[in-house]
């Protein structure tokens, strides 16, 4: 399970009607997101926060170790691009934690054993091609 701060999410236009279509082929189980966001224009979302197609790096606190992903619509297993990147659908609970944050802002990740892992997102950055 993945928790991030209680706070509103900011989505981009473009992603909440991405992030509707999936509801849609997921027969309306409902995008945990959709219902809380603020929706902007895509030209005034900030360049700054996680959408669909960023590239994400996260740093595990407690080990040092860093992990790379690109948030993408798809679903299914994640698979890993040439940049050793794994793609994470936003469907899933580390894409739904990561969507709409920033950089510097902390997930606390509660492995299935439960284990506590805390997470610092270290880097952000479109994808040149937004083939998620």
């Amino acid at each position: 399970m993945f928790e991030s701060s209680n706070r509103i999410t900011l989505l981009c236009k473009s992603d909440y009607e991405k992030l509707t279509n999936l509801n849609n082929k997921h027969h309306g189980k409902g995008h945990p997101k959709l219902s809380t966001a603020v929706v902007v224009d895509d030209h005034m979302f900030p360049e700054d926060m996680a959408r669909i197609g960023t590239k994400v790096s996260l740093k595990d606190l407690g080990t040092g170790s860093v992990a790379r992903f690109v948030l993408c619509t798809t679903t299914g297993k994640h698979r890993e691009n040439d940049g050793g990147m794994r793609a994470v659908s936003v469907a899933s609970p580390l894409g739904v934690a990561l969507l709409g944050t920033r950089m510097g802002e902390h997930i606390k990740w509660t492995l299935p054993n439960g284990h506590t892992r805390y997470l610092r997102i270290s880097e952000l950055a479109m994808q040149a091609t937004a083939a998620c």
